[in-house]
């Protein structure tokens, strides 16, 4: 594979040839390693973001479009640059999540701390308050909720769900005035 043009490597592994993805992922290496050491990341060590950069680069595989002036290591680049700085921005988001409300567990239970609730009865009522919320969420909302509180953007999320950005978007709202319904009142 070492005799081949990157060119001709990115059409293999465009069409999922193991050892071109290999290849790619080895010539690259240098390139996401230097993108980690060029920004400050407070919670995601050096594997954490070689392991989402590799995932970029088989997504990045996929949508480069050989035709367009610009080469697949300059588009894979920019890519990077886009992917350490949604990183950035998720660690943010997820600082500042409100401190009494915490998703933990597979099951991904709605908990929530007694941290700035000044009593015993009103814990228990935004607890009971917060299980009616998450009860009458649809499964859909119930996972773009999810998504938002582990950070994720609509994009990102729609292209996980396979639905589109607006779609994402609506269920979004409906989260927020469902929430408003059960809880913001409260």
């Amino acid at each position: 594979m070492e005799e081949k043009g990157l060119a001709e490597v990115v059409h293999l592994a465009k069409e999922d040839e193991e050892e071109a993805i290999t290849e790619l992922l080895r010539r690259f290496d240098p390139l996401i390693m230097s993108i980690h050491h060029h920004y400050f990341f407070h919670e995601m060590d050096q594997d954490d973001f070689a392991q989402e950069a590799r995932i970029m680069m088989l997504r990045a595989v996929h949508k480069y479009d050989e035709n367009h002036a610009v080469s697949f290591a300059g588009y894979y680049q920019r890519c990077l640059k886009n992917l350490a700085v949604e990183c950035l921005r998720r660690e943010h988001r997820q600082r500042l999540i409100p401190h009494e409300l915490v998703v933990r567990g597979e099951k991904a239970e709605l908990a929530l701390l007694s941290a700035s609730v000044d009593s015993c009865e009103r814990q228990v009522l935004l607890h009971e308050e917060a299980e009616e919320y998450f009860h009458h969420l649809s499964r859909f909302e119930r996972d773009v909720f999810l998504g938002v509180l582990d950070g994720a953007t609509f994009e990102e999320m729609a292209d996980h769900f396979d639905k589109s950005v607006t779609s994402i978007k609506g269920a979004h709202k409906r989260c927020k005035k469902k929430f408003k319904d059960y809880i913001g009142e409260g």
